[in-house]
C-alpha cells in the first residue's frame, strides 16, 4: 500500500471469530508489515485473538453460520469504508476491531 499511495483494510475471518483492520493510510502511521511484526512480538504478553491460535479449533460451524458470519464481517468493513469516505473517524485507524460472532464479545 505504501509503494502504490493506497489506503488499504484488512479483514480477516476464521470460524466465528473476525479481524477487521487495521485501516492502512500511506504515511500516516504504521503500514500492515509494522502491524504484523508488533502483533507477533507482543502475543505472548495479552490474549492472542483466537484466529491467531495455532491450536486447532474444536467448534464446529455449520456452512450456513459460516456464510453469515461472512457476511457480517463484510458489514463491518463496508460501515469502516462509509466513514473513511465521508471523512469521519474509523474505528480501524489506528486499531483493530476483533469480532466474536458466537459469544458477542467485539473489542
Amino acid at each position: 500500500c505504501l509503494q502504490h499511495d493506497q489506503t488499504w483494510l484488512s479483514a480477516r475471518l476464521n470460524k466465528s471469530f473476525a479481524e477487521v483492520g487495521p485501516t492502512i493510510l500511506p504515511h500516516h502511521g504504521p503500514c500492515f508489515r509494522c502491524y504484523e511484526t508488533r502483533l507477533e512480538s507482543n502475543k505472548d504478553s495479552w490474549n492472542a485473538p483466537y484466529f491467531l491460535d495455532p491450536q486447532p479449533s474444536t467448534l464446529i460451524i455449520p456452512p450456513v453460520t459460516t456464510e453469515l458470519f461472512s457476511r457480517l464481517t463484510a458489514e463491518y468493513v463496508s460501515l469502516e469504508v462509509i466513514k473513511l469516505l465521508t471523512n469521519a473517524h474509523p474505528m480501524t485507524l489506528g486499531g483493530v476491531l476483533f469480532l466474536d460472532f458466537v459469544t458477542g464479545v467485539n473489542t
